[in-house]
């Protein structure tokens, strides 16, 4: 009886090893094929997310004339290049962000800190814009690549909170900007200053490539590992504060990886329908978008 009963031990844990064995290998392909090639090209590579109705508004980082800015992507993952209405294209676009309490208004921002308010028709897909103004505090040094908009009350009135961010690097701490935005005006005030680094990625690190609100007010951020054009690429993700009811931000003061992504540099982030969605920009490698339950 002991000789089977240690047979017996002996076979379930083996058992159990392979299934943990293989299982990992399972999970880890699954996740591997949930990413869907979007573009094949560096100039529809993707550097900002928002949702527009049953399809998304997206922005390129593109520098040269005649190249991609805005396009629409549809349910179907095809790109749909939308006109720009001037001339002069924008220079590097880095986020967009449906602006609160709008369906079709987004505020989409350069990496120099000026911004765009625009309209997108719905039926035409024309846009539109509205405004523009230079965001405020900005120094020579900084490279802006996140961006987030939060609708909150106070006793009076609703508000819109603006958060917006220096990507920074291995040397050099990224800045993230917290104020009120008129989108109306154009201008931001009160501002509040927030310095801060992750440790992961390691080497040729973002601290900030995009930003994102969730439904409990986290906010979320993506850090990039971007060494060149052809990578390796590498992303992790951050929960680095939160807004309260009354539109405070709160820094938390130990950053902790909240999910890890091989192969991938994601630029672009959005909270949709209960899922983060995430996009990337991953040079001569394109563009990709994948999707997960912020509960997993």
């Amino acid at each position: 009886m002991d000789q089977m009963h240690y047979l017996l031990k002996g076979f379930i844990s083996y058992i159990f090893f392979m299934t943990l064995l293989f299982g990992n290998v399972i999970s880890k392909d699954l996740v591997e094929k949930k990413w869907i090639k979007i573009s094949p090209l560096r100039e529809f590579s993707i550097s900002g997310v928002a949702p527009f109705y049953n399809n998304f508004i997206i922005v390129h980082d593109n520098k040269k004339a005649n190249q991609a800015r805005v396009s629409m992507l549809d349910q179907k993952n095809n790109l749909i290049l939308l006109g720009w209405p001037e001339l002069k294209l924008p220079f590097d676009l880095e986020a967009i962000h449906l602006i609160p309490g709008t369906k079709n208004e987004f505020l989409i921002m350069e990496s120099r800190g000026y911004c765009y308010r625009i309209s997108i028709n719905s039926k035409t897909n024309i846009i539109e814009i509205l405004n523009k103004f230079k965001l405020p505090k900005l120094t020579k040094k900084m490279n802006l690549e996140g961006l987030a908009l939060h609708k909150y009350s106070n006793s009076k009135n609703d508000l819109i909170k603006i958060i917006y961010g220096d990507r920074g690097s291995n040397t050099r701490e990224s800045t993230l900007f917290v104020g009120n935005y008129d989108f109306v005006k154009g201008i931001v005030t009160n501002i509040e200053l927030f310095q801060f680094s992750v440790k992961e990625p390691v080497s040729h690190r973002r601290n900030i490539s995009d930003l994102a609100i969730d439904k409990n007010n986290n906010l979320w951020c993506s850090a990039t590992s971007d060494p060149s054009n052809d990578g390796p690429f590498e992303t992790k993700l951050y929960i680095i504060g939160r807004l309260n009811n009354n539109g405070y931000f709160n820094m938390k003061k130990n950053l902790i990886v909240a999910r890890s992504i091989d192969k991938q540099k994601i630029e672009a982030i959005t909270f949709h329908k209960s899922r983060l969605l995430l996009m990337t920009d991953n040079e001569k490698k394109g563009s990709t978008v994948n999707s997960f339950n912020v509960m997993d």
